[in-house]
């Protein structure tokens, strides 16, 4: 025993070791009170509305958590082995010590200094001669004839077409479940879906359209309810256990005789039918649920 506790007093004597020991403590101890710091916020939902609007300011804001608690960290480990006998003084020891330092040595610099240097720039200044402002006359110009053009419009759907739409920034963290509401007005209620990567400035968008959109066909022997588009500017390979909800007005349902609600999706140049499960009901709607393949393609509500 006591050889082994002469070799691990030989170990701890080493400088290098100590050193590299202190290092690998300040990065796994900062590391590990930020992810739960981010485990804190997550499963108390604080700050997630703001941060998925602020999503740059949030990421800086991790990064200088994370750095702050390194300097923390590595305070602590210092004092620890300044206690322990060995001088060691941490990143924060020495910036307060330079700080001192240089407010020391200010502080010791006569105002009398700087007399010679302010009366030199009065000097200069009284010293210009001063002209008085010139007077330009205006320039008449004759009035330009702008004659109105019209240009088509872009993007995939006409606004005619187009009955609602919502844009939403989200944050997207690998691992993590995005679950997005949106309004009343909406008959796509949530979209729900698991992100294998880290991606800032995503943002997601649905359309409650009149008619389906350029790229499908519409649907001939159903009664549709509504055409729908879901975008987000995220790769489908990056998108897994998406989810999309929605509900249906109970008059329309009962005016027009339906039996079964289903979630169509436009895949191969047809209509494909999305399994589809009623989760609640209310005064006014019936509430369903889907598992979709994918966001990138147009969705359809229809009654049989």
């Amino acid at each position: 025993m006591s050889e082994a506790n002469a070799g691990l007093d030989e170990i701890m004597a080493n400088p290098s070791f100590r050193k590299a020991l202190h290092i690998i403590g300040t990065v796994a101890s900062g590391y590990i009170l930020l992810m739960l710091t981010l485990f804190i916020l997550d499963t108390t939902h604080l700050g997630t509305a703001w941060l998925e609007t602020n999503q740059d300011t949030g990421f800086f804001i991790i990064i200088l958590v994370l750095i702050s608690l390194l300097f923390l960290m590595d305070h602590a480990i210092s004092y620890a082995r300044r206690y322990y006998g060995e001088e060691k003084n941490s990143i924060i020891d020495v910036g307060l010590t330079v700080a001192i330092s240089n407010i020391e040595k200010y502080e010791s610099k006569s105002p009398e200094t700087f007399k010679p240097l302010i009366q030199k720039i009065l000097t200069l200044s009284s010293t210009k001669e001063k002209k008085p402002p010139e007077i330009v006359e205006p320039v008449k110009q004759k009035p330009v004839e702008i004659q109105a053009t019209t240009e088509p419009k872009s993007g995939i759907n006409d606004d005619t077409n187009v009955i609602f739409s919502d844009t939403v920034p989200i944050l997207v963290m690998k691992g993590k479940r995005i679950i997005k509401a949106f309004e009343a007005n909406h008959s796509i209620t949530v979209i729900d879906f698991k992100s294998k990567v880290t991606q800032k400035n995503v943002k997601l968008t649905v359309e409650s359209l009149n008619a389906p959109s350029q790229e499908a066909k519409p649907i001939k022997n159903e009664l549709v309810y509504e055409y729908n588009n879901i975008h987000i500017n995220l790769e489908n390979e990056y998108i897994e256990k998406a989810v999309v909800r929605f509900k249906v007005r109970r008059d329309w349902i009962l005016k027009n005789n339906i039996n079964l609600m289903q979630l169509q999706q436009y895949i191969h140049d047809d209509w494909t039918v999305l399994p589809t499960e009623v989760i609640g009901q209310d005064a006014r709607y019936l509430f369903f649920e889907v598992y979709a393949p994918s966001f990138s393609l147009p969705f359809a509500i229809v009654g049989i």
